[in-house]
């Protein structure tokens, strides 16, 4: 749409959107306007611009400050506002050009080196889109402008039918640091004295609280006697962990270390909010009952063989 109008400068209905969004030096403008249509146009705009250029014709089209003719960017953001752009705020590249050759002001000499000028096509001006061969592509300006999410590959290991959607959403809120603790209070800006409130010796972050922490590696220590593995340093480590077992065991011991770092997470919240004592043991049985229950979301394995693997 924005390229459009910027290649139809002659047609009524985009001499009404020029003459309606843009300010009186001719630029479009960045002020709130009425419309149901102004807000994506000035998005599209922005997100664009600094693909678009200008080869010289005539200049008139031009404008010497805000538009990309000489080099990769306006000259405006190079220079700013001085007091001479201020005073010439409205000068066209046509202004620098006398009976088809460049002719520079001495003031501007400083700013515009002669022998960077670009070539005078002659003709209209030409917009042309720098990402291509000068021709403008939909499916190229989509791909540019379009939001690319990091891509996580935790989320193919905890969203399964064999783990319960809480403890899934539970590991998601960890992995995209959807907690509070005392590092995520420092970097909102506050000081104070950060300590584990469980082993009262490191300071308190959820790394520290999940694989660290002497009450974690006690629970890791456990659980890895269990599935001869080395404890983990990150959920990365927990999924590659059962990389080469069987089916049937990738799925137990994802359940049981997803089940730990929830219950390592809640045990955390238990202590500082609740004041609760430590208990190993209840935290251990707590684990072993979330496995039990999850034993039966496991397809074609039956509970006895599940059993055998304890």
């Amino acid at each position: 749409m924005m390229w459009k109008i910027l290649n139809s400068e002659e047609e009524e209905w985009s001499l009404f959107i020029s003459a309606k969004f843009k300010d009186r030096n001719g630029q479009w403008t960045c002020n709130w306007k009425q419309s149901s249509i102004w807000t994506g146009l000035k998005w599209a705009w922005n997100t664009l611009k600094e693909d678009i250029r200008w080869n010289v014709g005539t200049g008139s089209k031009i404008s010497v400050w805000y538009d990309i003719w000489l080099g990769g960017c306006a000259l405006i953001e190079e220079i700013g506002l001085t007091d001479y752009v201020k005073n010439h705020i409205r000068m066209k590249v046509q202004d620098l050009i006398l009976e088809g050759n460049w002719y520079v002001p001495t003031e501007l000499q400083q700013i515009i080196s002669v022998n960077s000028l670009p070539v005078i096509r002659g003709g209209s001006d030409q917009i042309v889109w720098t990402i291509n061969d000068g021709k403008f592509y939909t499916n190229v300006a989509a791909e540019k402008i379009r939001h690319k999410e990091t891509f996580l590959t935790w989320p193919k290991y905890i969203w399964k039918n064999f783990l319960h959607p809480s403890i899934a959403s539970n590991i998601s809120e960890l992995q995209q640091e959807v907690y509070v603790d005392d590092e995520v209070m420092r970097k909102n800006g506050f000081e104070l004295a950060s300590m584990c409130c469980i082993c009262l010796e490191a300071q308190d972050t959820m790394y520290h609280i999940l694989w660290e922490c002497d009450f974690s590696v006690a629970v890791w220590n456990w659980l890895n006697g269990v599935f001869c593995f080395a404890n983990p340093k990150s959920f990365d480590e927990v999924c590659s962990a059962a990389n080469n077992k069987s089916p049937l065991v990738r799925k137990i011991w994802m359940i049981a270390a997803c089940a730990a770092m929830r219950e390592l997470w809640f045990q955390k919240n238990a202590k500082f909010f609740e004041e609760k004592k430590l208990n190993l043991n209840r935290n251990k049985c707590r684990i072993v009952q979330l496995v039990h229950e999850g034993g039966y979301r496991l397809n074609g394995v039956s509970w006895g063989n599940l059993m055998k693997l304890r």
